[in-house]
Formats: C-alpha cells, structure tokens, sequence
C-alpha cells in the first residue's frame, strides 16, 4: 500500500510545501488511493493466477488426477510428447 513513509519518493512528495506552508498532500492522500490500488492488484495477480492455475489442474481436484506434472515433463522423452 503506498504509506507517506514507505519510501524516498513518498517522504519528498509528502513535504513539499506552498509558498504559505501548507502541505499539497496529507497522509490522507496516499491512504485514499493506496488502498484501492492494493485490492487492485490483489485482484489483478490472483484473479487470473486462480484460473490459470485451476486450467493446469492444480486447483479444485486431488493431486492424482492432474493433468500433466512438471517432474512428468522432466522424465518424459522429448519425441513422445
């Protein structure tokens, strides 16, 4: 989640001040878009991940009836595939 204090940019944009004194940005800000950017990308990687995963056969069935397993590749021969 992007914090006021999470990294150098962050810390520079928060205290940047006008000519008066008052910030452009609160800590408010950051938490405002910051927390709808997380779930965002939560769903964006395990969205897709939970369906590309479920098409290979790792998700929703027991572990003998996948379809094709990294290590079956491994010691399968090239000209059988």
């Amino acid at each position: 989640m992007g914090l006021p204090v999470s990294g150098f940019p962050n810390m520079s944009a928060i205290a940047q001040e006008d000519s008066l004194g008052n910030r452009y940005l609160d800590a408010s800000d950051f938490l405002k878009n910051g927390i709808p950017a997380t779930i965002l990308a939560t769903l964006v990687i395990v969205g897709p991940g939970y369906f590309i995963m479920r098409l290979l056969g790792y998700v929703g069935r027991p572990p003998s009836a996948r379809l094709l397993r990294f290590t079956d590749l491994l010691s399968t021969p090239v000209d059988s595939l």
